[in-house]
């Protein structure tokens, strides 16, 4: 399994170049998972689900006809937990988390790009092609 972490400022363009990245991916057969840090809470509250969690239930899935997710209700003490749950996966892109370091990276900065891969590092333009940084990963 490939990890590629993707970090930058808030509106730095991280999720555009990620869902670009990933129809990309998909379109060339891979199985990829994405796991996206986020800084405030993303359950609704007062929503059902919230009042689950809140009222200490362990796990809670939100299911509908066309996805389902699943609410753990506990801290990650290591990012590595959460990746291990994407066993069969190809390629897992990790968009945060800019403080843990990965061997191949994407740093999205105000005028340029960084991208990292093992021991080599490249600085490409903001308006990179898609497949300007796919050749570097």
């Amino acid at each position: 399994m490939k990890i590629i972490s993707v970090t930058g400022k808030s509106g730095s363009g991280k999720t555009t170049l990620i869902t670009k990245l990933v129809r990309y991916l998909k379109k060339n057969k891979y199985k990829v998972a994405v796991i996206k840090h986020c800084h405030q809470g993303f359950d609704i509250k007062g929503e059902d689900s919230w009042k689950m969690i809140n009222a200490g239930a362990d796990m809670v899935s939100v299911v509908s006809k066309e996805r389902y997710g699943v609410f753990y209700n506990a801290r990650i003490n290591n990012l590595n937990e959460i990746i291990s749950r994407f066993k069969g996966s190809d390629i897992v892109i990790i968009e945060g988390f800019k403080k843990r370091k990965y061997p191949c990276s994407v740093m999205i900065g105000d005028k340029n790009i960084r991208v990292i891969n093992g021991n080599k590092s490249f600085i490409i333009s903001k308006n990179y092609k898609l497949h300007d940084i796919i050749n570097l990963l």
